[in-house]
């Protein structure tokens, strides 16, 4: 298990494409507020046909579609997670719908490295509720899942792999508005399948979940080939 000694943090967490984070930043404050408060409707009106006036505007500013590599990475300047094989070569990590800073649907996870494993930081607002007060139980196994991915990256494997399966066990209500901790770590290897474990705390100590997967290694020339 990770421990919270010599941690470092990973550069995802200050990873940014221009003022991009910004305007996420702004959705996510509004996505909360309409979720959690109780708004007058001639407000949401107005708001409303502003919001559709800009994103009508914003749509039309150009057809060119942001570049997404996947595959190998050439050199460690090009790498943004400090592994040879990741999801994409410059800006693409930031665009992660899980915890991809300049994505309005990732919650705002930050990760360390520690001694033996890999930790992440999350706050789930109002807009993840499931259950009056608690996270949606989907929201925890995706970021469960990311937090997988990015430990495996930092794993020290030399090969690129995939989620194969993914067990994820609730074992207590996971609280909105609460600083919470994944903490990830690589069990063993067995030919192509990578074996990883994982656990959800809160500010206390107290663990909420636990998660198992197991990664599938990959061709390096089939994962590069996924990008089309």
């Amino acid at each position: 298990m990770s421990s919270d000694r010599n941690r470092e943090a990973l550069p995802i967490n200050s990873m940014t494409d221009g003022d991009s984070h910004r305007v996420a930043d702004a959705l996510r404050q509004l996505n909360h507020t309409l979720v959690a408060k109780n708004i007058p409707n001639d407000k949401v009106r107005q708001f409303a046909e502003q919001l559709e006036a800009l994103a009508t505007e914003f749509a039309a500013l150009t057809d060119e579609e942001r570049p997404r590599d996947f595959g190998q990475i050439e050199s460690d300047e090009e790498s943004a997670a400090g592994t040879g094989y990741e999801y994409g070569a410059g800006n693409a990590l930031s665009y992660r719908p899980v915890s991809g800073k300049c994505n309005t649907l990732a919650p705002p996870v930050k990760y360390f490295k520690g001694d033996d494993g890999l930790s992440a930081e999350v706050t789930f607002g109002p807009a993840y509720e499931g259950p009056p007060g608690l996270v949606h139980g989907g929201y925890i196994a995706a970021c469960m899942d990311e937090v997988f991915g990015i430990a495996m990256t930092h794993s020290g494997l030399d090969v690129p792999c995939m989620t194969g399966t993914l067990k994820v066990i609730y074992r207590a209500p996971v609280p909105l508005n609460q600083t919470l901790t994944y903490k990830a770590w690589l069990k063993e290897e067995e030919g192509r399948k990578v074996f990883m474990q994982c656990v959800l705390t809160d500010p206390q100590g107290n663990m909420l979940c636990e998660g198992e997967t197991i990664f599938l290694k990959i061709d390096p020339d089939l994962y590069a080939s996924f990008s089309g």
